[in-house]
């Protein structure tokens, strides 16, 4: 793990939907097809997308950019020998573009190959001396050679020390074998009453007869010595062992630091970038100023009823869109919820798959249910797991979450805006304790099916969802990183450990701290790249329980008369 993700390359650099009409004379162009191609792997269909940019390099589409396009989605494929061969093909059609420098130097890096690495970056940066990545990523190489110098120079002293101890206490154990110390006998007086016959047998003894003397300790012996030299280097490993480990652990936490600051920077940029088009809204998405000052209420007060909206969609109307576990963990949780947490079981709306189209998510959201329920005093838990576009999909820069019946096409039209999200949620809902769940980036892969995941620069961005007094937002990943599901369990790797911090912690802030380390463990464990949860909040007083029971609960809402699209949980 690297201070910058080369997964993350096609959403930052090349990836962008191009708007144009859709028939057919269209999607037989090549420019179609690249397009078409970049779309499948920003969806997660990486497999698809390879054999499109195969098709474009065999056919009319041969340049440097599809051997780089490919290359990253080899990659993505955990092919990283191929993606070099690719990218060394793009840099000799074309050795003037810093991004292919730059993508085969992170590769490099991603191998520890800082030597070929620092080339590659310093190719980058001279034709493009603004280029931060290739720069940060380029000191990060030098530190990585001279930890690894400090670290071998160490080993080859303690190994020296350790063979001179070695050699000292073998040689000491040798002169003692062959000198061994004899003990000084002590004489001791004869009883005056001694026969003569003793005395004469005494003196009659040759001078040159041995005198018998008792059994001296021998020095070790040879195979006492093998013992010795075992033990000495089952030692030596063992302590080898536990440095290993420990070296492991803290290169561990040096890589979980570096892309902490990365995603910060990252962040910021994506912010500053953005900014322009920000301040057009401000006007109108940030009125009253008010909004974002504490209450006069109390903070603490009792939770006097729960209400939960759950929503989960593995199955669109667009079927290249599956997914396989949203509606799974949307159940889940729905079981979870009333099972673990005291929800009841008609105070739970749960909408998945056919029954999740975009007005009947609106409509129980911002109309026909939530509002006609939700008191100041009670508590709300919002749970979707879907699709998360990137914001490069929308002509501005816009993040939805996508419903069933939404059209990748028309996302403005069809789409569920994730950064307006909490404000309809805020300005329709009459509770001041909402919760949030996002398990919103997935892929549409079937033929990465372990994957729930979009690369993408400004997809579910907690920092622009969270908002106000009393809300609550907690998204599986940070903006440029991929949402996995569980190679273990039918769930997300993140729902999955979301329940059972809730389970076995009172505090929510304690849920998510254990939650964001196991999630972050277990995808580091299996996949080699870093999942970290986020949780931004506005929360006002005390930490929230989601289990504490309903001090006043009220009745369910009557149903209405059968409406098309009602689902009845």
């Amino acid at each position: 793990m690297k201070r910058f993700f080369l997964s993350t390359l096609l959403s930052m650099c090349v990836v962008s939907i191009s708007q144009a009409p859709a028939h057919s004379e269209w999607y037989e162009s090549e420019h179609s097809t690249l397009e078409k191609a970049k779309r499948m792997y920003q969806t997660g269909r990486f497999d698809e997308a390879r054999m499109m940019f195969t098709d474009l390099i065999n056919g009319s589409g041969r340049s440097a950019e599809t051997y780089y396009l490919r290359g990253v989605t080899y990659n993505s494929l955990g092919q990283p020998d191929k993606a070099l061969s690719d990218f060394n093909q793009a840099i000799t059609l074309d050795s003037n573009n810093p991004k292919y420098f730059l993508g085969r130097g992170l590769l490099y890096s991603n191998k520890n190959k800082y030597d070929e690495a620092i080339v590659d970056f310093d190719s980058a940066i001279r034709l493009d001396p603004d280029n931060d990545i290739a720069s940060t990523n380029k000191k990060f190489c030098i530190q990585a050679i001279a930890d690894k110098k400090k670290k071998d120079e160490a080993k080859i002293a303690k190994a020296k020390a350790d063979a001179e101890k070695l050699a000292a206490e073998k040689l000491a154990a040798e002169q003692l074998a062959l000198n061994p110390p004899v003990p000084v006998k002590k004489g001791r007086s004869k009883p005056a009453t001694t026969t003569t016959a003793t005395t004469t047998i005494a003196t009659t003894v040759p001078v040159s007869t041995p005198v018998s003397t008792p059994a001296t300790p021998a020095g070790p012996t040879s195979a006492q010595l093998r013992a010795f030299e075992k033990k000495q280097a089952e030692l030596a490993a063992r302590e080898a062992a536990v440095e290993a480990k420990l070296e492991k652990e803290r290169q561990e936490r040096q890589q979980l630091a570096e892309a902490k600051l990365e995603q910060q920077r990252l962040l910021k940029e994506s912010k500053k970038n953005s900014g322009s088009s920000r301040s057009v809204k401000k006007n109108v998405d940030e009125q009253p100023v008010a909004e974002d000052v504490a209450p006069a209420v109390p903070a603490n007060r009792p939770i006097r009823d729960k209400w939960a909206l759950i929503v989960g969609i593995s199955k669109f109307k667009d079927s290249t869109l599956n997914l396989r576990y949203p509606s799974k963990d949307a159940k889940d949780f729905y079981d979870f919820l009333i099972a673990s947490a005291g929800f009841k079981k008609d105070h739970i709306k749960l909408l998945v798959d056919e029954d999740a189209t975009r007005g009947h998510i609106l409509s129980e959201l911002g109309d026909k249910w939530l509002p006609r329920v939700a008191n100041p005093d009670d508590l709300v838990v919002i749970y979707i797991s879907s699709h998360g576009s990137a914001s490069d999909m929308d002509v501005g820069g816009v993040n939805y979450l996508l419903a069933h019946d939404t059209e990748v096409d028309n996302l403005y039209a069809s789409g569920l805006p994730m950064q307006d999200l909490t404000r309809i949620i805020k300005g329709r809902v009459h509770s001041d304790r909402i919760v949030l769940v996002l398990d919103a980036c997935h892929s549409g892969a079937t033929t990465v099916a372990d994957s729930k995941g979009l690369s993408r620069t400004t997809n579910v961005n907690a920092d622009d969802i969270a908002q106000g007094t009393g809300q609550l937002v907690i998204s599986s990943s940070m903006p440029n990183q991929v949402s996995w599901e569980s190679k273990k369990d039918q769930n997300s790797v993140f729902t999955k450990y979301l329940m059972e911090g809730l389970k076995s912690k009172p505090n929510l802030g304690e849920a998510f701290d254990f939650m964001k380390g196991k999630v972050q463990e277990e995808v580091l464990r299996e996949r080699g790249v870093l999942q970290t949860p986020v949780l931004k909040s506005k929360w006002q007083g005390a930490d929230l329980v989601i289990g504490a029971p309903a001090v006043n609960p009220s009745p369910a809402l009557e149903p209405e008369a059968s409406r098309p699209g009602q689902a009845t949980h």
